[in-house]
């Protein structure tokens, strides 16, 4: 008859299972990748075991943002404006204070890529609008249900941001409001 014990060959397995180290490669997840004649934008999401996640933004293998507050990155709109490539970038932060924020990336064939700094108005609404030369992206005003209940509250005005090239943004003043 032969007999042998299973628990020390258990216990011994255990104790050989390798952990994560901090080495480890990190787990990565597309969020976007669009192949066009001037290149290809991809937004990728990296979270490392042992550090916060970070999202990153490229045109081929040039890296145009790195972001490792928002909760994620999207692609928004793509479009073609004066001969490039134009991606508005949704920066989504995750809370209910500010939802989301903006920034476009141009980029054309046999040109550096540009980014532009974060706009908007904190909503997640934006209509882009193109016409002849312009592009401009106008959102609806902001505002928090909790404010809509105070006595004597109007909405805010919406705002509107321009695109001027080369990774600028200007915001456009508010039309005049009718008396």
């Amino acid at each position: 008859m032969i007999s042998f014990s299973i628990l020390p060959l258990v216990l011994h397995l255990a104790a050989v299972t390798p952990t994560p180290t901090p080495s480890a490669e990190p787990d990565s997840s597309d969020v976007a990748r669009i192949d066009t004649y001037d290149g290809t934008l991809s937004i990728v999401r990296i979270a490392p075991p042992d550090r916060p996640w970070v999202t990153r933004v490229r045109v081929g293998q040039t890296l145009v943002l790195a972001d490792s507050n928002a909760r994620t990155l999207m692609l928004h709109t793509l479009t073609t404006w004066s001969r490039r490539r134009i991606a508005l970038i949704e920066v989504v932060s995750g809370g209910n204070g500010c939802p989301s924020m903006y920034r476009l990336v141009e980029f054309a064939e046999g040109r550096p890529p540009r980014v532009s700094p974060e706009f908007g108005n904190c909503g997640d609404l934006p209509v882009v609008m193109m016409d002849g030369a312009r592009l401009r992206v106008r959102f609806p005003g902001f505002y928090h249900t909790s404010q809509a209940r105070q006595p004597g509250f109007r909405p805010p005005p919406g705002a509107t941001w321009e695109y001027l090239g080369d990774g600028r943004v200007r915001q456009l003043p508010p039309p005049a409001r009718p008396r």
